[in-house]
């Protein structure tokens, strides 16, 4: 999917990445959403909470609670900290 709108010149932004993140956390693709992750990262594209709760949503679907509070621990050390909310929890 991504690819696709790669070529078809889609601009990605982090509401984009975060949907398809949020799609491989449901089929517990946990390995596609931590590159999905990490290549919007790549691009300049600061997560944000709802990014950072849909990784690790998709780490706790598929029992990876060690991964989810990586993530956790991550939200803390970036730039501009961002808060976890209940949702985060």
């Amino acid at each position: 999917m991504l690819a696709t709108m790669e070529v078809n010149d889609v601009r990605l932004n982090a509401v984009s990445f975060t949907t398809i993140m949020v799609g491989y956390g449901r089929t517990k693709d946990i390995r596609n959403a931590m590159r999905l992750f990490m290549r919007m990262c790549d691009r300049a594209i600061a997560p944000d909470l709802v990014a950072f709760n849909a990784l690790a949503s998709s780490f706790v679907r598929s029992g990876n609670v060690k991964l989810a509070t990586e993530i956790f621990d991550e939200m803390a050390k970036r730039k501009g900290a961002i808060a976890p909310n209940l949702r985060t929890y």
